[in-house]
């Protein structure tokens, strides 16, 4: 299965990354700024994106499924970078 990444919501990845990162959807919420049912709609837009359920619930939390172990370090990487590079424009003086 090929992705068009025109055709993905790159917000999506940053709901990922909040989940995989807290493992509870409350505390996801909270760190992005989001209510918890915007957080669950996204999650629900991600398993329909990705054909998998990526996170299951455990107790209080949640726990990724090996699909979202597979893809994590990507997403994670890719986010690091690109916010790495936003931090660039930052630091840029147009005299230099």
């Amino acid at each position: 299965m090929k992705l068009n990444l025109r055709a993905i919501d790159l917000n999506l990845l940053t709901i990922f990354d909040a989940i995989m990162q807290h493992k509870r959807m409350s505390q996801a919420a909270e760190a992005l700024h989001m209510t918890q049912p915007a957080v669950s709609g996204a999650l629900t837009r991600l398993r329909v994106l990705f054909g998998d359920p990526l996170f299951v619930r455990e107790g209080r939390g949640v726990t990724p499924t090996a699909a979202a172990m597979r893809l994590a370090p990507g997403i994670i990487d890719s986010l690091s970078r690109l916010q790495q590079s936003l931090g660039y424009l930052q630091q840029f003086d147009p005299q230099e």
